[in-house]
């Protein structure tokens, strides 16, 4: 359940961060509030940022030691109609050049460009949002990169 595997995680990433910060996991505190990222404190984690992503079967954790830090990860489904989230969320030009695709590339290629937008907007502690040229503006100054994770997952990383 998504209860259980967010502990799992938290638990998990608290670990690694007593580790990297030379702490007990218990003197790592995660905290997060709605609409907010999720926020690591303890004795080193002045400008760390952290980000969890969850789907069935999967939780992964990103740590920048340098800022923020967006994670998004996605499960390949069978092919729907993407055309009308892709052009609302990713913009009229991402959904184009989905769309010149062979048809068999589509539905891949979309679930890539969702992972990357949504790792986007959590590196800027933003909320789900749909495109515009201001949003595309505040992307510019990140990076992506994508996750090697098993061949039906699909994830990516965003950090400036």
């Amino acid at each position: 359940s998504r209860p259980v595997a967010r502990q799992h995680i938290r638990t998990a990433l608290q670990s690694v961060l007593g580790e990297l910060w030379q702490c007990h996991p218990a003197d790592v505190t995660l905290t997060t509030a709605p609409g907010e990222p999720l926020r690591a404190q303890g004795p080193q984690a002045l400008n760390w940022g952290v980000s969890v992503s969850h789907d069935t079967g999967l939780s992964v954790a990103a740590v920048n030691r340098h800022g923020p830090v967006g994670v998004d990860i996605v499960r390949v489904s069978t092919a729907f109609d993407w055309r009308a989230t892709a052009h609302d969320y990713l913009g009229p030009d991402v959904a184009s050049d989905i769309a010149a695709l062979p048809l068999s590339a589509q539905n891949e290629t979309f679930l890539k460009a969702w992972t990357q937008h949504e790792a986007r907007l959590k590196c800027l502690s933003l909320g789900l949002m749909e495109w515009s040229p201001a949003l595309h503006a505040h992307f510019s100054v990140l990076q992506t990169a994508p996750l090697d994770l098993p061949a039906e997952w699909l994830g990516t990383v965003a950090y400036r």
